[in-house]
């Protein structure tokens, strides 16, 4: 057998072949991927999208529920608000008498020989030469004192005032006050003195209110139904985009039994917010 050297002289000879490489096992399979929510819901509807559908209504019939709650709660409230009496709806002067407004939201004390009117029933309220105001949670006193029935010695009450009820403008300042009151007491008969005006604040709320004092005083003899002069004290209460609620006291003066300026000046007030 030719030897290691021998193999390398000898020119025929040819190295055997390498033997192959071992058998490798195959990789593993990747594993299968995970199916979408959405497509397990349509491959298995019973299996997968009754659960997630349940769990959908209970969002949806909790979160109606509690809106449900929410809402019963402010209805509550809103009933609680209209039908309960405010503590202030009594007199805050004591020995008189208050009256509401036709839409609950206000109350003045007038003194205890004066008639308050049922609530929600408007009155009007003229000097017999100008327009006519209506105004409602009125009371007034001597009624029907001349052959006037709708005459008064005074009268309180409340309006929403816009430009349709006078003969001027309105705004709210103190010349919509005075177009007011030259709307009831027209120039041609009676003189507008505006004696003052303020910015108050009420009890109950924290908007300001303004308040006017004037005197209107007749340029002609008095009459029968036609006091010397009368004083008037309106407070503008709201103001909104076309109208402003407001109240009104007048009072005849010059006259027996005739309100005094204090006696107004306390009426006045004693107006007060209660819802």
């Amino acid at each position: 057998m030719p030897t290691g050297d021998e193999k390398k002289d000898d020119p025929s000879w040819v190295p055997p072949a390498e033997p192959p490489p071992p058998d490798l096992p195959p990789p593993p399979a990747p594993p299968p991927s995970k199916p979408s929510l959405g497509r397990r819901i349509l491959d298995h509807p019973f299996k997968f999208g009754l659960p997630v559908i349940g769990v959908l209504l209970v969002i949806v019939i909790g979160s109606a529920v509690v809106g449900f709650t929410l809402l019963a709660d402010r209805y509550r409230d809103i009933r609680s608000d209209r039908d309960t009496p405010s503590a202030q709806t009594g007199p805050v002067v004591a020995g008189w008498q208050a009256t509401v407004s036709g839409d609950g939201r206000y109350a003045v004390d007038v003194p205890p020989n004066w008639a308050p009117e049922p609530r929600g029933r408007e009155v009007p309220l003229t000097s017999g030469d100008g327009k006519i105001i209506r105004v409602d949670g009125a009371a007034r006193l001597a009624l029907g004192y001349c052959s006037n029935a709708n005459q008064a010695r005074a009268i309180s009450g409340f309006d929403s005032v816009d430009d349709s009820s006078l003969t001027g403008d309105w705004d709210r300042s103190v010349g919509g006050v005075s177009n007011l009151l030259t709307s009831i007491y027209p120039p041609r008969t009676m003189a507008l003195t505006v004696e003052n005006s303020e910015t108050v604040n009420l009890p109950g709320t924290d908007r300001s209110a303004l308040r006017v004092t004037a005197t209107l005083t007749r340029k002609g003899g008095p009459g029968e139904c036609e006091p010397p002069a009368v004083r008037a004290i309106v407070t503008v209460l709201t103001h909104a985009s076309r109208s402003d609620d407001v109240h009104i006291v007048v009072a005849d003066a010059g006259v027996g039994g005739a309100l005094s300026a204090e006696e107004l000046t306390r009426l006045a007030g004693s107006l007060r917010v209660i819802r």
